[in-house]
């Protein structure tokens, strides 16, 4: 009963639509839609930072099956209130195409937000879950928190593969990505350099700046505050940005879905790309529980076809996945009402 309340106080909060296909049912994946020819082994653990407290993150790790030897690593980091297993359609897929993916879940902007909210009671449960939400999104020792959990899994992940003999060779720490949905996507652009005016207003711009990653998706990305006029300057590895023209949440600033693309269109260091999903609420690209379920299979292949190809391009320097996605190849695996932008990195 407790989920169903959330469930059903998120979806009053967004009042998305269904999704509209323009008269299309169906669309096809494309070449980097299709499931890869690897299943994906899952390791559930909870790994210990000394250097902050011994805080403790659960995670969980996709492997490719069998052993593909030295593979690509994408970090992904759920959104507000939600956990490890957020983004599993994403982290599947790619599982299933050769890459090592390992899901980090984010201790005082995690699913446990919820906990004080339900303690209510029945009647309250509604509002409760609301201020909670809106507490965690306020607080900067969360958001610091968050944003420290990206270096410490890196070194990690790094640890963990020289001295386990389950993980040893297995992944290639010199072609590392990251994906986020919401916060998870705010988590992404710290990575990549941007600066915070708020709920981090403490962060010095680029503190959390990983150059350890080579790209970042960012779904349902929040458009910065105005006062964040250089939050850009400093991007350092090519993004691609994804949300829906019905993605709408009840935070500061985070209620004009077309506001989400002031990323992409204030950076312009290194080569951005942006894919709007027509009639796409905020929830469904979270992909987690019954949250994540409305038009979950007309907006979740979209979102796996262009992920991987970005990624592959990215990570792995493949010609053939640049090529689709700058061509018109990658037009067949999103809906006709989509938008596809591509900006190039300027010369030099």
């Amino acid at each position: 009963m407790r989920r169903m309340r959330r469930r059903d106080l998120l979806h009053a909060m967004l009042a998305a639509p269904a999704l509209l296909l323009g008269g299309r049912a169906a669309h096809a994946v494309g070449p980097y839609g299709a499931p890869g020819r690897f299943r994906a082994s899952e390791i559930r653990d909870t790994w210990h930072d000394p250097a902050r407290a011994g805080r403790a993150m659960p995670v969980l790790l996709r492997l490719p099956e069998p052993a593909a030897g030295r593979v690509p690593l994408v970090l992904v980091s759920h959104g507000l209130g939600g956990s490890r297993e957020g983004l599993g359609y994403l982290g599947r897929h790619l599982a299933g195409n050769g890459f090592a993916v390992l899901h980090l879940q984010h201790p005082g902007s995690d699913k446990g937000i919820w906990r004080d909210a339900d303690a209510g009671g029945e009647g309250r449960a509604g509002g409760a879950c609301l201020r909670a939400l809106r507490r965690a999104f306020a607080d900067p020792e969360a958001a610091i928190a968050r944003f420290g959990d990206v270096p410490f899994a890196l070194d990690e992940i790094a640890r963990r593969a020289a001295a386990d003999p389950v993980l040893r060779g297995r992944i290639d720490l010199g072609r590392a990505g990251i994906a986020g949905h919401s916060y998870g996507a705010r988590t992404v652009l710290s990575a990549a350099g941007q600066g915070f005016a708020a709920p981090a207003a403490a962060l010095p711009p680029g503190r959390f700046a990983e150059p350890r990653l080579k790209a970042g998706i960012a779904l349902s990305p929040a458009p910065p505050a105005r006062e964040e006029g250089a939050a850009f300057a400093r991007i350092l590895f090519p993004l691609l940005h994804i949300f829906g023209t019905e993605d709408r949440l009840a935070l500061p600033g985070q209620n004009e879905p077309m506001r989400r693309r002031v990323p992409f269109d204030r950076i312009g260091t290194v080569e951005q790309y942006l894919l709007v999903v027509q009639g796409a609420n905020h929830m469904v690209f979270g992909g987690e529980g019954r949250w994540g379920q409305r038009d979950a299979r007309h907006v979740h292949p979209r979102v796996q076809a262009v992920g991987h190809a970005f990624l592959r391009a990215h990570l792995l320097e493949d010609r053939a996945a640049a090529a689709w996605l700058a061509g018109p190849g990658v037009r067949g695996s999103l809906g006709p009402r989509d938008l596809w932008e591509v900006k190039r990195a300027p010369p030099g």
